[in-house]
């Protein structure tokens, strides 16, 4: 018996002879894309801190001379000698160190005479004590009317709250560019 307002469907019990198979579709080919970092498109301001986002250095690691590193001698790092070598960079577990206290880079009266402006980008070590050490200049920004000694000799002065990896004060590698503006 059929309800009212209900057509009877006939459904085909065998599909037709002409019938084509749908072909399992082959496994896809992986995909190469590059990979770039998330911090790629971040800007720094002039006079911040900015820690770099790559993997560890070695330090902290098998050296001997009772300090950081997998160096020989007293210093910190993979290095020979008393020098500051490398330090870890943040992330993988490593905490970025914490600006306590910054000292601002004077002007040469022969660089404020020579009108000179621009950034002088430098990396160091923050050590487990919170001091800085191992300074280098990365990017110059002048050489001869002494705005790169002022940047080294502000930055030795400042003081952080040092990189942690597993609860214990480790060096850290930071990189800092300094803003030199005449007003």
């Amino acid at each position: 018996m059929q309800r009212p307002g209900v057509a009877a469907v006939a459904l085909p019990t065998t599909p037709p002879s002409n019938a084509t198979r749908i072909a399992k579709p082959a496994d896809p080919e992986p995909l190469s894309i590059p990979a770039v970092a998330t911090a790629a498109g971040i800007q720094e301001l002039p006079g911040v801190v900015a820690p770099l986002t790559s993997g560890a250095f070695d330090s902290n690691g098998p050296g001997s001379g009772g300090r950081y590193g997998a160096g020989h001698g007293s210093g910190l790092g993979p290095g020979d000698g008393s020098e500051a070598g490398t330090g870890y960079r943040p992330g993988n577990g490593v905490s970025s160190p914490r600006l306590l206290r910054e000292i601002k880079p004077g002007y040469t009266g022969e660089a404020m005479r020579a009108r000179i402006q621009g950034v002088v980008r430098l990396q160091a070590i923050v050590l487990p004590d919170g001091s800085v050490g191992n300074m280098k200049i990365v990017r110059s920004l002048d050489h001869v009317f002494g705005l790169d000694d002022e940047a080294l000799k502000s930055v030795s002065q400042w003081r952080f709250q040092p990189g942690t990896l597993a609860g214990r004060a480790v060096p850290v590698l930071i990189e800092v560019e300094l803003a030199f503006t005449l007003r």
